[in-house]
């Protein structure tokens, strides 16, 4: 069976203040034979830093036992470039 990842990224600007982005995306890759994989955020801040929530879960085999997992997270950074 044929399958392409899919996913998508909507961005909010100046929500809840002035100069401050919040946006929400995932990455899905559906079930296909037996891996799937997802990958959804929600990322809210300003140029010079940001928090994250992230969900994310992988299922496969090696070999032939099977493997799920997934997990939730905080996250916190800012930006180590700029490219415009």
């Amino acid at each position: 069976r044929l399958g392409f990842p899919q996913g998508f990224e909507m961005i909010y600007r100046d929500a809840f203040q002035k100069n401050a982005t919040l946006q929400a995306g995932a990455f899905i890759y559906p079930k296909i034979d037996s891996s799937a994989y997802y990958n959804i955020w929600l990322r809210y801040g300003k140029r010079g830093f940001f928090g994250e929530l992230n969900y994310i879960s992988v299922r496969d085999e090696f070999g032939s036992i099977p493997v799920y997992t997934r997990n939730f997270g905080v996250s916190f950074g800012f930006p180590l470039g700029r490219f415009f």
